[in-house]
């Protein structure tokens, strides 16, 4: 796994979602024990923890069951270029996002790995 420590990801963070964090869309949120990071927004969060980075996983306020209905839900929930986001933030930490979000062994982050990997999503 690519080492990624906390300001790096902050800032990585910070700068792929600066348009939705400036419209109020998303917070950048730190936990207060330093522990871990998270971007949370109306319907979604997503988790970083551990330093270096070591795993992140996605959350939806209603979690899908099938392959289909995960990948399904978060294109249409990343409706306001929060896929565009994450995938630069992903960019901009060399895969790091991506593996984090492999290392958690959830479904959805699983499937939100696999949208950072693929240029279409629809």
């Amino acid at each position: 796994m690519t080492e990624l420590d906390r300001a790096a990801l902050r800032d990585a963070l910070a700068g792929a979602f600066a348009p939705l964090i400036e419209r109020g869309e998303v917070d950048l949120v730190p936990e207060e024990d330093g522990s871990a990071l998270e971007l949370q927004a109306d319907a979604w969060t997503f988790h970083c923890d551990g330093w270096p980075l070591a795993v992140a996983w996605i959350a939806l306020d209603t979690e899908p069951e099938t392959d289909a209905q995960r990948r399904d839900a978060l294109v249409s929930t990343f409706g306001h270029g929060e896929l565009e986001a994450f995938r630069a933030a992903d960019d901009a930490t060399h895969g790091a996002l991506a593996q984090a979000l492999r290392a958690s062994d959830d479904p959805l982050s699983l499937t939100l790995a696999t949208l950072l990997d693929d240029p279409t999503p629809t």
